[in-house]
């Protein structure tokens, strides 16, 4: 679930939509990233994102 990988994600990224077989989603908490989903991002516009490192957070 989304909420879970909240953790896992710098503090200034936005997962604000997920395609999933064309269908556009408004992800909330319960929501999930599956294989072959198309992901949208929204960050701050200071983000430097360049890779996928970039988005998640190094523990």
């Amino acid at each position: 679930m989304l909420k879970d990988m909240a953790r896992e994600l710098h503090p200034n990224i936005l997962v604000a939509a997920i395609i999933r077989k064309g269908v556009v989603q408004i992800p909330d908490g319960k929501s999930t990233i599956e294989k072959g989903d198309k992901v949208i991002i929204i960050s701050a516009s200071d983000a430097r994102i360049q890779s996928l490192d970039d988005i998640l957070q190094k523990h």
